[in-house]
């Protein structure tokens, strides 16, 4: 809302903004500034409200919720009484509140979070949706009015809320009844606190990969290939061209029967490259410019582009303005867009020699270059050829594992887009046997899988030539091998045999920092795991001492006393080697390939590492579809990757976003993930949680634009903890009908893939199909018109 206080997007409902639009306008100017000065009050308020949550914290005294209802009560208060606040000041209040629920499972946090979750979505979607600035309506101050209202009651009510959780009260004593009869409530036992358990345990044993696994597995992996690999691609695109010098023409004559109307053409590793295009129809005229001044700009390589001709064109001629020029084929096209081959076509062999690569069915995904291709394919092909590298604001590794499909299947939009499908593909089977390790159950290992394989961002993500597949990839890979390092023990298996996994896992880091540094944010969620393994040790070494002639778990106390500092100082040093060294050397090693102006491996490693980091932290770049971490498990803004339009009432598009099913339920089994941890002491959850957070936490500290694909690497744990949330809530229902929802569930999933194909694909749907059935927002862009 717009009041006197000045005039914003869109307003908070605060008490400031009511007084500003109902008891201030009738009072001078010259009286507000003497009486009103919103900026002392409100100086004076916010010392106020922080020396009152101050007050509430430490009457709390020890109970841990009092970080998160004291945060809350900050948040909110401010949001009341400060000046020019916004309605998204209030989200993280919201957050605040689940994660005291978390801690403290009182119903009335949940209805709390209920209450402003209505409040806000009220005002939110007023403010977006139909409020208008421009065009006041005098409905304003009545919506004003009973927004503000249900913003005090609720707000009321959380203070309440804030007064009776410092109170030391039972965990099961209701709000309702501090509130009428506190004189008269009764005092209850606490339930008796779950604490981790630091007795000796044995190593987890693995279940057998038995013939139900690879029936599960095989499957999924080949029902998801099929779309996966289907329509991926072209396997056929210009291999040989012409470099143009400066100056250097190419003059076409089409013969006395044919006129041309369209040129194509399709550009090799140089990009932005400016020519001129003159015509003429008969020998004797004078050369005239095709356009304004007869210049134009092939800009996206490794793409076809054409530019309509004149009529009448017999003669063309195509001159290098730029320094140089990679062309790899040219075509010329009649009025019904049908090619054919001008008359001196053997004068320029390299640039008419692969007719049979002409984009008949139209430019498209299929046989051009999209998005971000246009940088990592191109750099992978230079990385194949020895040409200087192009792309270097990310490490080299996963443009050199995309490199292998181009040096299988050429440089074709098959082969530059094979390696990192292929790498979705090898997902699956990762986050099947990570599902059945934390599940220990085949059924939910695949349900899981299943999950994750027809999830919207999986299919479109792995799909597109970016580094963003490898990187995830090799995420999930750590995760798995540290998750079965933290479940060995080394009191009751040999140390070189926990070595095996910890090692893998040190691997698999390093090749996915070298594939792009957010791999470094699941290196933290590591080491956190892993010295949490170690103090685990460490206390089950103390529980030994207390009692060194007994034996745990079937481990005699005798020998935990015996091997907790030999193995704890090895395993130790063994991480300097696979967690610093060898991933250093991954790191060094991939810049074999990369060509600049630096010589030597290491001159060139340092050089580009200043690089990366001058342009990520100074990039101040926008885009249409970017989007903030707060907004992409919602989905409020999917990525938009690539447009087609195929007639009036038919389009093509490629988006990235998340299977609803996924995404969404996503969000309310996080929150049961921390009840978990911090109620039921789950070291599963706690796992989950850390994984999830490492990949999703860093990007609240990044100012620069972000997309909702930068959330890729955390979907598989979003899937993982579903899993965990249902495997929780097996006891609820019998056997049968327990297996039976979770398969009516996976099938929506997948029904929901099938339903959204067209728009995660590229394939050709209607207009209508995509604003009746898809477009479950307005700020979905999943086609164009």
């Amino acid at each position: 809302y717009t009041s006197t206080l000045g005039s914003y997007p869109y307003v908070a409902v605060n008490a400031f903004n009511l007084w500003g639009l109902f008891g201030l306008n009738w009072v001078s100017q010259e009286t507000r500034l003497l009486f009103f000065s919103f900026e002392t009050w409100g100086t004076i308020i916010i010392i106020l409200i922080v020396l009152l949550s101050a007050l509430f914290f430490f009457r709390a005294q020890n109970r841990k919720s009092r970080y998160f209802t004291t945060a809350g009560f900050l948040i909110i208060s401010m949001f009341l009484f400060s000046i020019r606040m916004h309605e998204r000041y209030l989200y993280p209040a919201l957050a605040l509140i689940l994660f005291a629920y978390a801690v403290r499972p009182l119903k009335e946090f949940l209805e709390c979070y209920l209450v402003f979750t209505i409040i806000h979505l009220y005002n939110t979607a007023y403010i977006l949706y139909f409020y208008d600035p421009q065009n006041y309506s005098a409905t304003t101050p009545l919506i004003l009015t009973v927004s503000a209202c249900t913003v005090i009651c609720g707000i009321s009510y959380y203070y309440t809320l804030c007064r009776y959780d410092i109170r030391q009260v039972s965990d099961t004593e209701s709000t309702f009844t501090y509130l009428v009869a506190f004189k008269f409530r009764k005092r209850r036992k606490k339930a008796p606190a779950i604490h981790f358990s630091y007795e000796p345990a044995s190593s987890e044993s693995r279940i057998p990969f038995l013939k139900q696994d690879a029936i599960i597995l095989f499957t999924i992996i080949a029902l998801y290939s099929i779309f996966a690999f289907t329509d991926l691609g072209s396997m056929k695109a210009p291999q040989s061209g012409s470099l143009l010098e400066q100056g250097d023409t190419v003059t076409l004559y089409t013969g006395e029967d044919q006129t041309a109307s369209y040129l194509y053409w399709y550009l090799g590793y140089y990009e932005n490259r400016v020519f001129t295009l003159e015509y003429k129809t008969t020998e004797a005229d004078a050369w005239q410019p095709v356009g304004e001044n007869g210049q134009f700009t092939m800009s996206s390589v490794f793409a076809w582009s054409r530019i309509s001709l004149p009529e009448n064109c017999r003669y063309l001629r195509l001159t290098c303005i730029s320094d140089k020029a990679s062309l790899m084929e040219l075509a010329l096209a009649d009025a019904e867009e049908m090619p054919f081959m001008p008359v001196n076509a053997p004068d320029y062999q390299e640039l008419f020699n692969e007719n049979d690569t002409f984009p008949a069915e139209g430019i498209s995904f299929r046989n051009s270059t999209y998005f971000d291709e246009i940088y990592h394919a191109r750099t992978a092909y230079e990385y194949l050829h020895g040409l200087h590298t192009y792309e270097t604001t990310h490490p080299p590794l996963g443009k050199i594992i995309m490199s292998i499909g181009i040096a299988i299947f050429g440089m074709t939009p098959f082969g530059w887009r094979f390696m990192g499908t292929l790498l979705g593909v090898l997902m699956l089977p990762v986050i099947y046997l990570l599902a059945r390790d934390i599940s220990k159950n085949r059924l939910l290992a695949g349900f899981a899988c299943t999950l994750f394989a027809f999830d919207f961002m999986h299919f479109a993500q792995t799909r597109l030539a970016t580094i963003d597949v490898f990187v995830t990839f090799f995420i999930l890979l750590m995760y798995y091998f540290m998750y079965r390092y933290s479940r060995l023990s080394f009191y009751d298996t040999p140390l070189k045999k926990t070595f095996i996994p910890l090692g893998a896992c040190g691997i698999a880091m390093g090749l996915g920092i070298a594939s792009k540094w957010t791999g470094i944010y699941a290196g933290i969620g590591l080491a956190v795991i892993f010295f949490m393994t170690l103090y685990r040790r460490y206390r089950e070494y103390q529980y030994a001492v207390k009692n060194p002639l007994g034996s745990t778990g079937g481990i005699l106390h005798t020998r935990i006393m015996a091997s907790f500092r030999n193995h704890t100082t090895k395993t130790l040093a063994f991480c300097v080697v696979f967690f610093g060294l060898i991933p250093g050397l991954i790191y060094l090693l991939s810049y074999i390939p990369f060509v600049s102006g630096e010589t030597g491996l290491w001159a060139k490693m340092i050089a580009n590492q200043e690089l990366m980091f001058n342009y990520h932290s100074s990039l101040n770049a926008t885009h249409p579809y970017s989007s903030l971490w707060y907004e992409w498990p919602t989905m409020i803004r999917p990525i938009f990757y690539y447009s087609g339009i195929i007639g009036d009432t038919a389009r093509q598009g490629i988006s990235a976003f998340g299977n609803p099913l996924v995404w969404w339920a996503g969000i309310p089994a996080f929150v049961y993930m921390l009840y978990l941890v911090f109620q039921k002491k789950d070291r599963n959850a706690l796992f989950l949680c850390i994984a999830y957070l490492a990949q999703y936490l860093p990007w609240v500290f990044v100012s620069r634009c972000t997309f909702i694909y930068h959330y890729f690497p955390s979907v598989p744990f979003v899937v993982l903890m579903l899993m965990y949330a249902a495997l929780q809530l097996k006891e609820l229902l019998p056997e049968r009908k327990y297996y039976a929802a979770l398969g009516i569930y996976a099938a929506l999933t997948v029904a929901l893939f099938c339903m959204f194909y067209p728009v995660l694909s590229g394939h050709t749907v209607s207009i209508e199909y995509v604003d009746t059935y898809l477009r479950w927002m307005k700020s979905w862009v999943l086609v164009y018109g």
